[in-house]
């Protein structure tokens, strides 16, 4: 395995890790309050969603630099990482036939979520509200169909650990589980308890989304190992 492929697989890795590292970093710089608790000096786990953090200013006009700047870059990071990752699946199965349309379609799909990841990194909700819930659904979307195929490839191939499709598919059906639950709560911002289990579940589903992302680079470069390994020894 060259330097360079190292060096991806490690970014894949470490792509998830870093974005919840970052993001609970800046939620100790944000000092915005919510939507529904202005007043509030302090981010809220209950109340204030991972897009706030995003924000150019806070819920009482004031800067919000250090925080927006934090998840910008997470967020860019966690996007090209994600790209990385559904690239490296591509490149493992593009000489097998019995693979290829699959994976192929899973790459497009993969590029998509990444490009809409950082198109959320750079779009705040407060001054780009419309491109900000465009990129956020786009994300979850093509996330979950890139996710899904994916898993369905894992499943159908004999040398690649089934632990790591389970792992998808428990992030993956937390993912439609929440989207149901945005269905249901259509207003949060009304009700405190609609709020608070819409601002929550994000946070889980987000959170585990992203680090199956790493996860499953952990389980490539392993996958990668062993048939490098193989055709060396042959």
């Amino acid at each position: 395995m060259s330097k360079w492929r190292k060096f991806i697989f490690n970014f894949t890795i470490l792509g998830g890790i870093q974005y919840v590292v970052v993001t609970i970093i800046a939620m100790l710089f944000y000092s915005g309050g919510s939507k529904s608790n202005p007043a509030n000096t302090t981010y809220l786990w209950s109340e204030n969603f991972l897009s706030d953090l995003g924000r150019m200013s806070t819920f009482t006009g004031e800067s919000n630099i250090i925080p927006s700047y934090l998840y910008c870059i997470t967020l860019s990071i966690t996007g090209i990482s994600a790209i990385c990752l559904f690239f490296l699946v591509w490149e493992l199965y593009k000489r097998q036939n019995s693979h290829r349309i699959l994976t192929s379609l899973m790459l497009f799909l993969g590029i998509l979520a990444g490009g809409h990841l950082i198109g959320i990194a750079w779009s705040p909700s407060d001054t780009k509200p419309i491109p900000h819930g465009a990129s956020v659904m786009g994300a979850f979307l093509f996330l979950f169909l890139a996710l899904s195929l994916l898993m369905i490839t894992i499943y159908r191939t004999s040398y690649y650990p089934n632990i790591y499709a389970h792992v998808l598919g428990i992030a993956s059906f937390s993912l439609l589980g929440y989207l149901g639950l945005m269905f249901i709560v259509k207003n949060p911002n009304i009700d405190f308890d609609g709020l608070t289990l819409h601002v929550v579940g994000q946070k889980i589903v987000v959170y585990m989304l992203i680090l199956s992302l790493s996860i499953q680079g952990l389980g490539l470069k392993k996958v990668w190992k062993e048939i490098f390994h193989k055709e060396s020894a042959t």
